[in-house]
């Protein structure tokens, strides 16, 4: 990957899905398509989920403010996967999965340990 590929992208706001990728230029939804956004002031703490049978996945506590909400780090993580080439996936479990539930933080496997309670 060159470096310069993510110097040159930007991001807006707009009405739509969740987040839209053309080229280098990431639109995210202005209300989470609907859902509201998640926006985690400190996203390697990440004690508003709770771990599932995925180690790369973790459910919104029930009553947190990630509850029935957009996590926009996935998104973000998401959209700047397509910037660097990547497409989305059939699979369920995967950053690049092409649906993303609200209240589900799907992480990439070589960022998920930070989040993992022991």
């Amino acid at each position: 990957m060159d470096s310069r590929t993510l110097d040159r992208i930007s991001t807006s706001v707009g009405r739509l899905s969740p987040g839209v990728t053309e080229g280098n230029q990431i639109t995210l939804s202005e209300d989470g398509a609907g859902w509201g956004w998640h926006v985690d002031p400190n996203p390697l703490d990440s004690s508003e989920f709770l771990p599932t049978a995925s180690a790369t996945e973790f459910k919104a506590a029930d009553g947190s403010p990630a509850a029935g909400k957009l996590d926009l780090l996935i998104v973000l993580i998401h959209e700047l996967g397509h910037v660097l080439g990547m497409p989305d996936t059939a699979s369920a479990d995967d950053s690049m999965g092409g649906y993303l539930t609200p209240g589900l933080r799907r992480l990439p496997d070589a960022i998920s340990r930070p989040c993992r309670r022991i």
